[in-house]
C-alpha cells in the first residue's frame, strides 16, 4: 500500500472535498472542512478511513498532507479573489457615480448566487457605510487595522483543514 500512496502522490490522485462548516443556531455557511479523498485508478474514490492509516505508517502522511494544503489553499484563492471589491471601487465610493456603481453590480452578483463579497481597501467609516448599506456584510482594511506578522495578531478563526 505504501508503494500505491507514494505513486498516487505523485500521480496527484488525491483530491480535496469540501463540507460545510454551519452556525448551528441559524444553518449559515461560515466555512469548510477540507477533507482529502483518494481518486483511485482502478478502486474510484476512496475515503480517508481507506489509506489515511497507511500513509502514516508509511510516511507519506507529511506529504500528503501538504498536497491537501495546497490544493485547499489555491482553492481559497479561487473562491476568495472571486468575492472581492478592489479598493479602487471603495475608495471611490461617494465620490465617483461609476465606482459605486460597479460595487453595486458587484453585490448584486453575488447576491444572486448567494456568494459573501468581501470589501477591500476600506479607510473611512462613511466607506463602511456605504458598503453596509449595499448589504456587504465583510470588509478589511486599515480602518479596522494595518497588515501584521500572524505572532502579532489575536488568534483568529479560520476554516478547518484536516
Amino acid at each position: 500500500m505504501a508503494a500505491q500512496i507514494r505513486q498516487a502522490t505523485a500521480n496527484s490522485e488525491f483530491i480535496v472535498h469540501y463540507q460545510p462548516v454551519v452556525q448551528l443556531a441559524d444553518h449559515v455557511v461560515v466555512g469548510v472542512e477540507a477533507l482529502a479523498r483518494w481518486q483511485h485508478p482502478k478502486r474510484g474514490l476512496l475515503p480517508p478511513d481507506e489509506f489515511i492509516d497507511d500513509a502514516e505508517r508509511s510516511g507519506h502522511i507529511i506529504q500528503l498532507g501538504q498536497n491537501v494544503l495546497q490544493i485547499a489553499c489555491k482553492q481559497a484563492r479561487v473562491w476568495h479573489d472571486a468575492l472581492k471589491i478592489d479598493r479602487l471601487f471603495v475608495a471611490g465610493l461617494g465620490l465617483r457615480t461609476r465606482d459605486s456603481a460597479i460595487a453595486h453590480s458587484i453585490m448584486s452578483l453575488a447576491d444572486e448566487r448567494g456568494i459573501a463579497v468581501v470589501a477591500e481597501g476600506i479607510e473611512t467609516a462613511e466607506q463602511a457605510a456605504a458598503l453596509i448599506e449595499m448589504g456587504c456584510r465583510f470588509g478589511q482594511g486599515f480602518l479596522f487595522g494595518l497588515p501584521e506578522p500572524a505572532s502579532d495578531r489575536p488568534r483568529i478563526q479560520l476554516p478547518i483543514v484536516s
